[in-house]
């Protein structure tokens, strides 16, 4: 998850990273790569979510990165969440929207001013996040 007009980038670290050292060294390095570009990368894991206090904590840090309060409450746009209806509509937006992605070409040109990071240049994920 992204938010590039505010340089902020959430990831998630599955049980693959502590299997694959090789898929957790290239998740460092772009890491710090991002980092140098001046993002502030938040990474989660499982039990972020565990419990109401975790998650708490989490949208708490993801507030303060983007410089907002936090509300208390979901947003509207994001009462998705809190409908099984509605989250089974965007789930539905989402799965189209990866499938239009899947056969359109990557390119970083969208970005403005950005030149191709070979650090952020992965075999398996070309030009990831169009950073």
């Amino acid at each position: 998850m992204a938010y590039p007009e505010a340089r902020v980038i959430i990831e998630y670290d599955g049980d693959a990273h502590r299997l694959d050292k090789k898929q957790h060294r290239w998740d460092e390095r772009k890491r710090e790569a991002l980092r140098a570009m001046g993002y502030t990368v938040i990474v989660v894991f499982a039990d972020t979510f565990s419990d109401e206090q975790h998650t708490r904590a989490f949208a708490e840090n993801v507030a303060r990165a983007l410089g907002v309060e936090l509300p208390g409450v979901p947003l509207e746009p994001y009462t998705a969440l809190l409908n099984d209806q509605l989250l089974a509509e965007d789930r539905l937006r989402q799965r189209k929207c990866r499938a239009r992605k899947k056969t359109a070409p990557v390119s970083s040109s969208h970005v403005p001013n950005s030149e191709p990071n070979p650090a952020l240049e992965h075999p398996d994920t070309p030009g990831l996040y169009g950073l």
